[in-house]
């Protein structure tokens, strides 16, 4: 299919002078204000699922000999961009999954609990952009009567500067933002982690104060799915502004979040592995206007947050909270205000420890919730356990149907047998069924085609189911080693809260995930046991402590390789 976008005029010149052909209708000709209502009509999402899609610009394009074909390309690129990202998103559940797995015992406080406790109040969020330098000390001097959420990113140089954050933020699954952000873990046990269900597990599985996650409990239709608040991305900042509306905030300063490279082409605050690598030099960036009226460079990652601040701010907005940037030279947002701090008045009389003491609870009864999850797991493998012996069983049948018999009855049976088991699949096991697709979609998007119109061959009826079916095995070989994990660290959870807990079981969970941190947690917290230990087994404690302090220590780390 060819979609080509221009202004309308061009377009209307082109249909005065072409009027002797008819166009195919794998053709459009489109404005940039109607090309994706042609693009749906075209099925796009089967070529987006399929990586099938070319951007390509006409030499009018390249050139931008008319000033319009230089927005057009920036706008055009971005929504493509945006349209492959959420694809790609879709599509990229296997990590997201993966980590809600390994996070199940840990996600167990919801943070819709805390859904308006700040209602009327102010907070500032602080992130890795450049302008966080500048307001540092200002939040430092008030930070008693306001509510200061901070991104992870940043712990370290809170630390540095002596600002303890009330909340602190982190959304990413990969194990980079344990690089970036593995100092939050000297912060102290005040501090409340907010993350989404499938953050990093080196970060939760080691983090010893109070926490709440977002989004769903587990990643299957269950009753342990309860209404919680959703985080927004693509960023982190996104994902804390989203809390911070659901949290009841009345206004929300922001600082550190440029969404541009500042003057001196740096894209993060001092102290990042960004900032020390210097400015980025030879990259094709875009340009937006700052709020102090000037063209800053940026990214078309960062332009993509702002379109999603901007939309964040105007629904913030619908519930009487107001965003405000404190920074001049962020990038200019639509529905975001900018206020000089000079100008912030904040209750004096607010105190935000107090408030967080009153509201902020969590399970007391962490064993007895471990052992409502086992159960769940215990379940939904012998859900996979089931589904993996009808696919198996209709991969035979499959191939089976088109094969030539002399009674067609014969093939008539296949075909009940294979209707049979789509059945099961589509009603006793729906929810199973929905959850393994979801994480397997890379397997089942090889049976999508984009010419579903055109007749099949047997031949390739009998290759698209096979593939189906296929697609179930497959996924199910991936998936199913992660559940008998999961299943045992969550085993191991309970028994961490024994009177008399198996030891080696315990250490062997927990340098088989790194958690060394958990390891001298435990130890603190169950002292008089520690003490029974033989000299060996607190020998093994002492190495995960002196591992923990490497870890946090080390500065060579992937991320700043790969910076």
């Amino acid at each position: 299919c060819f979609i080509f976008i221009d202004t309308p005029h061009v377009l209307a010149s082109i249909e005065a002078q072409l009027t002797f052909t008819k166009w195919d209708e794998r053709v459009c000709l489109c404005t940039p204000e109607n090309w994706q209502e042609y693009a749906e009509q075209l099925k796009i999402q089967s070529y987006l699922y399929t990586e099938k899609i070319r951007y390509i610009k006409s030499i009018a394009a390249r050139d931008a000999y008319q000033t319009q074909y230089y927005d057009m390309d920036t706008e055009l690129a971005l929504t493509i961009e945006s349209l492959k990202h959420k694809t790609m998103v879709s599509l990229s559940r296997r990590p997201f999954i993966t980590r809600q797995l390994e996070n199940l015992s840990e996600n167990a406080t919801p943070l819709i609990e805390l859904e308006n406790v700040f209602k009327g109040r102010t907070c500032v969020i602080l992130a890795g952009g450049p302008s966080l330098d500048n307001d540092l000390e200002w939040v430092k001097e008030n930070q008693a009567h306001l509510v200061i959420l901070a991104v992870s990113r940043i712990a370290n140089k809170l630390c540095q500067n002596n600002v303890i954050p009330h909340m602190i933020f982190s959304v990413d699954p990969h194990d980079v933002s344990f690089d970036v952000s593995k100092e939050m873990l000297k912060l102290p046990d005040s501090v409340i982690f907010v993350h989404s269900n499938y953050v990093v597990p080196s970060l939760l599985g080691q983090w010893s104060g109070k926490h709440y996650y977002c989004g769903g409990r587990v990643p299957w239709e269950s009753k342990l799915n309860q209404p919680n608040v959703e985080l927004q991305g693509p960023t982190v900042t996104n994902s804390a502004i989203s809390a911070a509306i659901a949290l009841g905030f009345k206004q929300i300063l922001l600082t550190g979040v440029d969404l541009c490279y500042a003057k001196n082409g740096l894209t993060h605050a001092s102290g990042s592995n960004e900032a020390k690598v210097g400015p980025r030099l030879g990259y094709k960036g875009q340009w937006v206007e700052t709020y102090e009226g000037k063209q800053a460079e940026t990214s078309t990652e960062f332009l993509h947050a702002t379109l999603v601040l901007s939309d964040q701010a105007k629904k913030a907005m619908e519930v009487d909270c107001e965003l405000i940037n404190l920074s001049e030279t962020a990038a200019r947002v639509k529905h975001v205000a900018k206020i000089n701090v000079q100008d912030i008045r904040l209750d004096q009389k607010f105190d935000a420890e107090q408030t967080l003491a009153k509201h902020v609870t969590q399970n007391s009864n962490i064993a007895q919730d471990n052992k409502v999850i086992l159960k769940e797991l215990q379940r939904i493998i012998k859900d996979v356990n089931e589904i993996n012996r009808i696919a198996d069983g209709a991969l035979a049948d499959n191939e089976a149907l088109y094969k030539k018999y002399s009674d067609e009855q014969k093939n008539f049976q296949f075909k009940l047998k294979l209707d049979k088991a789509e059945k099961k699949l589509t009603t006793k096991f729906e929810s199973t069924n929905n959850f393994i697709k979801r994480f397997g979609i890379k397997n089942f998007i090889k049976a999508v085609r984009t010419d579903s119109d055109q007749d099949w061959s047997d031949e390739e009826m009998e290759e698209v189911g096979r593939i189906y079916y296929q697609a179930f095995v497959d996924t199910v070989a991936d998936l199913k080693p992660l559940l008998i994990d999961a299943k045992e660290r969550v085993s191991n959870r309970i028994e961490e809260h024994k009177p008399s807990p198996n030891i080696s079981k315990l250490m062997q969970q927990w340098k088989k995930d790194h958690h060394f941190k958990r390891a001298t947690d435990w130890s603190k917290k169950h002292r008089s046991i520690y003490k029974s230990l033989n000299d060996e087994i607190r020998a093994e404690f002492n190495y995960c402590e002196q591992e923990h302090c490497r870890i946090l220590t080390e500065t060579d780390t992937k991320h700043f390789r790969r910076t």
